[in-house]
């Protein structure tokens, strides 16, 4: 329907968009262009200068993409600015008359009256852009100059043509996500009357008639009612081109795009101005049609606690909703539970209750035109996470977080908002709203005016209506309703009421504001007008009022204009850091929480000092305080926790943000309530302490303190509560890792210098020169492991305080080189606020980059900041540096390096390779805190360093592709570690479980070196209940699973990293991980994440998940294949199983004794090598590294020192010697499983004193020498100062203290002597000590073949009771030359990277991904490696030896061989040998295709070798894996 002329009159008139291009920018034309615009009567509306970038040209001109010259068009379009152009022609048409003025796109065949003739040179270059039809200008206009989402609220009139009603669905679904608002719908077939009167506009045309036939079609048509800001244009925006060929052109985002034929089956239909919106409507939804409805909204508690009510409220009213009543309840589970009683039989009906139980939700009762549907497409789908999906837009999408935490909820239909409304409302009439007729007739009864009964309510006679005044009848009874509510005495009742009156008065000239909510309902504002406010007491009342004679709802009203909605969202976007303190009375809490406040900038908030205040105040609150005091009992809950929540609301305390809450909880109902109430704590510090020195502490402190609960029997009441009632919150929280212990038995100093440490943050410094992506990679682990990161350039650039230093004289802003070149007073205040910002904000680990450049900064930061710190540097050539430095951005525009940007990237480059960065690395070194990232090998390779760099990198975004080996190795050496222990079955007791596993944590350090031990399933189940993200997604989780360990089991990885994260652990023990042991993609992930110590199997192998006969679990044969899997059978006698975990997890010494004069050190040196195992440094060496740790022991060293003038073991007692080794191990950075030691022991006891301290004596080796010799060397060493008497005189001591040391060991089988007469090498001493001894591993080894020997392989590890460890080499290798963190690593990938460049096929076919890469020469430390942490244990190793191997000479197979028994004594190998048959029919089983080799697998040359002792040569007709396995179990029974 054409517009009518008044409308162009008084309205837009139609406008395009013209855009000058930058070759006419940079030419200085584009003024020539406007003038001739001007010039041809388009007058200029807007105009903006703009710089495209290549997402800007993507999207605004579609049609270049599949152009041949694509890349040039978008390189063109970017190259400069453009100017951007509103025009308006004052004769209107304004897009035809401007495209006929630019003329055709190509140059060449314009005519040179138009601007692409005068100023274009070829299609790409020529001159402008303008707006190609009226779609297209609407489109640009709104790209460059957003305006629809501002435009008034209107509704227009949609179509889904009878070719697209089978896409309906997508189509709403893409009509929410634009934000309009389907108000009404409905299907039907058109009739041949309708379908005239709807196209009349064409009746007449060439298409009249195929039109006519296709849209009266049986399949019908939907027809939309649409209402929206700007409705009618941007429907016929998401609608597109009429042809969808056009429209799939540059537009394939379109409805016509998507689904259209041809420009008449073109899938919907739009109006194309306000006049047929108006006439179209009026064809489908007549007036009246579309009922005024109600329903029911309720803001749920997540929404009312994190302040998001007013804006759902602003949401509301702006979408053309009446809210007619409202309130602000606190459900009670009983009626939760009654309002969802639909749902009663779902898996979710617990949380849910419990969700909507855990605060205060609104309740609102809102009406308008299809309120029902209205309001559900507001609110967006169920499930957040959807939502944000499919309509971003929508309540759900914007405020809520997952299924069940969604903000909002609405009725479903109009049948169940008249139950909702009644439940939540009864006082309401069930009616439904009245009609037009109804309530005109109320207005003409009620004004007795017979006039205005001819209010027509289209045209917004609202107004007019709430103006009427009501009857004196209505306003006494509400008058008298107050009345009875505040229940005034005597006299004081008429004044009450006579206030009210003239308060409440209708004809005062003046109304008053009305409260936050209104006791009746509102007036209902149709969708065309907004909503009206502040009219008080002058509501239209909807249906009647009705008596109800039932009880009243079982709820707790809130007055909401007495409350402000936003208390409940103060820690929105900025968390508190809580600490709970806890210990006994007289622990000594107070006084280290000072010493914590003004160190780490804490604040203390002391429950006891602030129940002490409140009963200081004299209020009847601190009387009843008081007499709980008295009586030792705990005052309740909700009294401490409203206390400690106005202090930590308090304005100058949120500036701070980190609390210490001293004596809270004392109960875990305490623990509960507090987390949920205000905020999740951080971990609870524990100060441990005695009975007995508490009461002590206490009774000595009565003397002064004056408080009235330090007396004997207040104080025996306290210890009493303590025993019962706290200590069971330290075990609660203990077992989900948030307990952090500290012995408060000694002094102050002594005990705050261990709580310090719990408290320090930990900068991370990533050290790298330009081109090492180092701010990229701090990203990475900010988002893997929760690292805050602090990226010093970027804040250099913010500052203003460094731009105005950084002025030239001219005043010109110069770009910092460097931020070497600032002082640090200028850069290390920057650095210092930022990090204090995020430690308010609950960060405690800080990745560091480009800072510090110098050691005074770094000595600056940690001054001001008491804090930990470990610097990590990646280590890569200059020359690579380089190259990546200077390499483009985008290969499609190859660009050559100037000059100055070469100079650039060498002075950045020598200021990372300058003195100032190598005294912040010598430093760090010194500390032994800095760790070398290897990355020279990604770089440095056959291939040039150019092709590396190409290699690596990617045509579109090479950062990422240089990135990923970077990553790889930077992951490697930051991420934590875990050991995870799981109860394979169900016969393990849940004691037994914790037990075992606070055993192993205390065998790996402790908390001293930061390993911390949770039950993982419990700590989701509590953070389910707590309002922190993690906690939304296990609370959505549990409610969509039958079982919450599979609902977790998605979540525990998020769950172990957060743990890590808010515990600032380096090693975490996770018991009751819920493995996924349906994906064995989830065993990599956590690989990948994490430094996967041990999974501890604990219980019978028949208890393992896949049974017997199955496939084994893919979890532990991913472990497993590592030998990663350690299985402790399940033992009647626990104590067995104690001692089993401490063989498995004790640090294991062995013991090497000389006499005096013996080179000890050389024979330790060469077994060290032999055995993979680490050597102790001299027993001087590492008792001086514990002494100048100070402290207590430190203390004790020096006093030994001082009184016996040398530091020597022998002279030491048994418990300091054992303290001394259990402190060095602890300093060591990434622990050790197996040392050894020379002349370590003096005395027998000092033996079992270091088994007590996590120590394992594995056995004695003794090296014995003629006393005669001994003098010679002696003599020789000493000199002049020999003296023979002396040397004779140590010796007879050192025997006599050896006899005992000798009985002790002898009677364990673990004592072992070489003669050394004569002083052999020691390399040959150390093999004669090995040929004595059992300190050997003992290997099995199954060559490879196509999947039998790994499925075989596991099943025996797992199932045969046999009790080995498995390898994998394959994996072993794999997994080495990803993480390439030590010498090892780089080598195995340095073999990798040459095998790939040769492209050498496997000789093997049938054998896929062996290790044949690997050099002969690296076999035998990467076993030694593999089997460090257990080097007597029995393994069982597979595919090995390689493809190469057997493929080969008889050489290469002996060589491989000798590199195993280089490492391990060889017990056997399995040799599977099969019919050819039989191999094509197990090889058919595991692959597709033809098998292409039938030969059976030879192991040549092993049976010559003397130290097999056994030989095993299954063959079978037609292999079958259990039948396979119980021959390997039953010949691994009767081996010798």
């Amino acid at each position: 329907m054409p517009v009518a002329p008044y409308l162009l009159a008084i309205g837009e008139r139609e406008r395009s968009l013209c855009l000058i291009k930058p070759d006419l920018i940079a030419g200085q034309k584009g003024c020539e262009v406007v003038a001739r615009l001007e010039e041809d009567d388009f007058e200029i509306k807007q105009k903006k200068i703009a710089y495209l970038t290549k997402g800007d040209v993507e999207a605004l001109f579609t049609d270049y993409h599949g152009r041949s010259d694509y890349s040039q068009r978008v390189a063109f379009m970017t190259s400069g600015p453009v100017w951007v152009l509103v025009v308006e022609h004052l004769e209107g048409d304004t897009v035809n008359r401007l495209a006929a003025l630019a003329g055709p796109n190509d140059p060449q065949v314009a005519d040179e009256t138009t601007l692409r003739g005068q100023y274009g040179h070829d299609e790409v270059r020529n001159g402008v852009h303008v707006s190609a039809d009226k779609w297209a200008a609407v489109r640009e206009r709104d790209f460059f100059f957003p305006y629809l989402c501002e435009c008034p609220t209107e509704r227009t009139f949609g179509m889904v043509k009878p070719d697209a009603t089978s896409h309906a669905g997508e189509i709403l679904d893409t009509i929410g996500k634009e934000n309009l608002l389907a108000v009404g719908m409905c299907e039907l077939k058109l009739s041949a009357a309708q379908a005239e009167e709807l196209y009349t506009e064409h009746k007449g045309k060439p298409f009249y008639d195929g039109l006519m036939s296709f849209i009266t079609e049986e399949a019908g048509i939907i027809a939309l009612c649409l209402e929206g800001r700007g409705a009618i244009e941007r429907w016929r925006q998401l609608c597109g081109p009429t042809d969808p060929d056009t429209a799939r052109t540059i537009a394939p985002w379109t409805l016509r795009a998507r689904f259209g034929t041809d420009a008449t089956r073109n899938a919907v239909h739009g109006s194309d101005c306000p006049a047929s919106a108006a006439h179209e409507l009026n064809i489908f939804f007549p007036k009246g049609t579309l009922p005024l409805e109600r329903t029911l909204a309720i803001i749920k508690p997540d929404a009312v606690q994190k302040g998001h009510t007013d804006a759902i409220l602003r949401r509301i009213k702006s979408s053309g909703f009446a809210v007619l009543t409202q309130k602000k309840l606190l459900l009670t589970r009983s009626r939760a539970e009654e309002f969802y009683a639909e749902h009663r039989d779902s898996a979710f009906f617990p949380s849910l209750v419990e969700f909507m139980c855990s605060g205060p939700v609104i309740t609102l009762v809102l009406g308008r035109t299809g309120a029902v549907q209205v309001w559900r497409q507001l609110m967006g789908p169920t499930d957040s996470v959807q939502a944000r999906e499919s309509r971003p837009k929508s309540m759900r999408a914007l405020y809520g977080a997952d299924r069940q935490a969604n903000a909002v909820h609405g009725s479903d239909s109009a049948k169940s908002a008249d139950r909702e409304i009644a439940f939540f409302f009864p006082e309401l009439s069930a009616d439904p709203l009245p009609s037009e007729g109804a309530i005109k007739d109320y207005i003409f009864r009620k004004s007795a005016k017979a006039g205005s009964a001819s209010i027509d309510l289209s045209r917004g006679s609202i107004r007019e209506m709430s103006q009427i005044d009501p009857t004196l009848q209505q306003i006494l009874a509400k008058g008298l309703l107050g009345l009875c509510k505040i229940r005034p005495k005597g006299l004081d009742a008429a004044k009450w009421l006579a206030d009210w009156m003239d308060q409440n008065n209708p004809s005062r000239v003046q109304v008053r504001a009305p409260p936050a909510t209104a006791t009746g309902p509102t007036s209902v504002v149709p969708a065309s007008q907004p909503p009206m406010e502040g009219r008080g007491q002058t509501s239209v009342y909807v249906g009647c009022q009705k008596t109800m004679d039932e009880p009243k709802p079982e709820v707790v009203e809130v007055d909401v204009s007495a409350e402000r909605l936003t208390d409940e969202s103060e820690f929105e976007g900025q968390p508190p850091f809580i600490v709970f303190v806890l210990g006994g009375p007289g622990c000594g809490k107070g006084t280290q929480c000072g010493m914590i406040q003004r160190d780490f900038n804490f604040v203390h908030l002391s429950a006891g000092d602030l129940l002490r205040e409140e009963v200081a105040s004299g209020s009847p609150l601190g009387s009843e305080i008081e007499g709980h005091m008295l009586h030792g009992t705990l005052v309740p809950a909700s009294v401490t926790i409203s206390l400690i929540r106005t202090a930590i609301l308090h304005p100058a305390n949120r500036q701070i943000n980190r609390f210490l809450i001293d004596g809270f909880p004392r109960a875990i109902e305490q623990a509960e309530q507090f987390e949920r109430d205000v905020y999740s704590h951080a971990f609870t510090l524990f100060f441990d302490c005695s009975a007995e020195v508490m009461m002590a502490r206490l009774l000595e402190r009565s003397q002064t303190s004056g408080r009235v609960d330090d007396n004997e029997e207040s104080v025996r009441k306290r210890l009493e509560t303590y025993q019962t009632q706290t200590l069971p919150v330290i075990q609660h929280f203990q077992r989900i890792g948030k307990v952090r212990r500290v012995d408060a038995s000694d002094g102050v100093d002594e005990v705050y210098r261990t709580t310090m440490q719990l408290f320090r943050p930990q900068l991370l410094y990533l050290l790298g020169g330009l081109g090492a992506c180092t701010t990229a990679l701090a990203q990475r682990l900010a988002e893997t492991y929760r690292y805050f990161h602090v990226d010093a350039e970027k804040l250099v650039v913010q500052s203003e305080e460094i731009s105005a230093h950084r002025k030239t004289s001219n005043g010109k802003r110069v770009v910092p080189l460097s931020m070497k070149a600032l002082p640090p007073s200028v850069i290390c205040p920057l650095v210092e606020e930022n990090i204090k910002r995020a430690l308010a904000r609950g960060h405690t680990r800080f990745v560091l980059t480009g800072f510090p450049q110098t050691l005074p900064q770094m000595q600056f930061i940690e001054d001001k900041i008491h804090c930990g710190s470990v610097g990590y540097r990646m280590c890569m050539p200059r020359s690579a540096l380089r190259t990546l430095a200077l390499s483009p951005i985008d290969k499609h525009i190859p660009k050559e390096p100037t000059e100055a940007s070469i100079r650039g990237v060498e002075k950045q480059l020598a200021l990372f390779f300058s003195t100032e960065m190598r005294g912040v690395t010598d430093e760090l070194k010194s500390r032994g805190n800095l760790r070398d990232v290897l990355c020279e090998d990604i770089f440095v390779s056959p291939m040039t360093l150019q092709e590396s760099v190409d290699k690596l990198s990617c045509s579109l975004s090479p950062a990422t592709d240089v990135q990923a080996p970077l990553w790889c190795r930077l992951q490697t050496a930051t991420r934590p570690e875990v050991v995870f222990v799981h109860a394979n079955g169900t016969s393990v007791s849940e004691k037994s479980l914790t037990d075992i596993s606070q055993a192993i944590t205390d065998l790996l350090g402790g908390e001293r070196r930061g390993v911390v031990c949770s039950d993982i399933m419990a700590y989701m189940q509590i953070e389910a209940n707590l309002p922190t993200p993690l906690g939304r997604k296990l609370r959505n989780a549990r409610s969509n699973a039958t079982d919450s360990r599979d609902a977790f089991a998605t979540h525990a990885l998020e769950a172990a990293q957060q743990l890590a994260s808010v515990t600032n652990s380096s090693t975490l023990v996770l018991v009751n991980f819920p493995f996924n042991h349906k994906d064995e993609k989830h065993a990599v992930e956590l690989l990948s994440i994490f430094n996967v110590n041990r999974l501890v199997l604990i219980g019978e192998p028949s208890c393992c998940p896949t049974g017997p006969s199955a496939e084994p679990d893919p979890i532990l044969t991913e472990f497993a294949r590592q030998g990663k899997l350690e299985h402790i059978p399940q033992k009647e006698n626990e104590e067995e199983m104690f001692k089993d975990v401490i063989d498995r997890f004790a640090a294991k010494l062995l013991l090497v004794q000389a006499p005096p004069a013996f080179p000890i050190a050389d024979v330790v040196s060469c077994l060290a090598d032999k055995l993979a195992l680490t050597p102790l440094p001299p027993t001087d060496v590492l008792l001086k590294e514990v002494m100048d740790l100070g402290g207590p022991l430190g203390d004790a060293l020096k006093e030994h020192q001082t009184r016996t003038s040398s530091l020597t073991a022998d002279a030491l007692s048994p418990e300091l010697l054992a303290q001394s080794l259990d402190a060095w191990l602890v300093m060591q950075p990434s622990g050790i499983g197996a040392f050894m030691a020379a002349n370590l022991i003096g005395v027998a006891e000092q033996v079992e004193a270091l088994e007590g301290v996590r120590v394992k004596a594995m056995g004695l080796m003794e090296l014995t020498a003629p006393s005669e010799a001994l003098a010679e060397r002696a003599q020789e060493a000493g000199g002049d100062a020999f003296s023979a008497e002396d040397f004779e005189q140590a010796v007879n001591q050192y025997k006599e203290r050896m006899d005992a040391i000798t009985k002790l060991f002898a009677g364990r089988n673990a004592h072992y002597v070489v003669d050394a007469t004569g002083f052999p090498p020691p390399w040959d001493l150390a093999q004669s000590l090995l040929d004595r001894s059992k300190f050997r591993s003992s290997i099995l080894v199954v060559p490879p073949l196509q999947g039998l020997s790994d499925v075989v392989a596991s099943k025996v590890a797992f199932e045969s009771g046999c009790h080995l460890r498995y390898l994998d080499a394959t994996e072993l290798c794999h997994k080495r030359r990803q993480g390439c963190s030590g010498e090892l690593d780089h080598q195995l990938y340095l073999s990798k990277l040459v095998q790939q460049q040769d492209m050498r096929p496997s000789p093997s076919s049938f054998v896929s991904d062996m290790c044949d890469w690997v050099p002969r020469s690296l076999w035998a430390p990467l076993l030694k490696s593999a089997m460090q942490q257990d080097f007597t244990k029995e393994y069982l190793i597979t595919n090995l030896p390689t493809p190469t191997g057997m493929a080969g000479s008889t050489a290469t197979v002996r060589d491989q061989y000798d590199a195993i028994c280089y490492t391990a004594n060889v017990e056997g190998v399995y040799i599977f040998s099969f019919t050819a048959h039989a191999l094509e029919q197990w090889l058919m089983s595991r692959i597709s295709g033809s098998p292409s080799d039938e030969t059976a697998i030879k192991v040549r040359g092993a049976k010559e070798n003397e130290n097999i002792r056994m030989i095993f040569a299954l063959t079978q007709d037609l292999p079958h894996v259990d039948d396979l396995v119980q021959q390997v179990a039953e010949s691994l029974s009767g081996k010798e």
